[in-house]
């Protein structure tokens, strides 16, 4: 529900005010967009690393 229902203090009538929902939306966006952050980083950071394996492991699964 994006609007919550709540009595005004002036009349008794009801009227409508947004939820909170949004600003937790926000925040859990944030959250998300850094955790995909720091994973693209890691993943760069492992392709960046070299390996020098010797020349009989070269040969071996898992070298391309």
């Amino acid at each position: 529900m994006l609007n919550e229902r709540v009595k005004s203090e002036q009349d008794d009538d009801f009227k409508y005010r947004p939820a909170r929902w949004p600003t937790v939306n926000q925040a859990r966006a944030m959250r998300v967009a850094e955790i995909m952050n720091d994973y693209r980083n890691i993943q760069n950071f492992m392709a960046a690393i070299r390996a020098s394996p010797s020349a009989e492991e070269y040969n071996e699964e898992g070298y391309l």
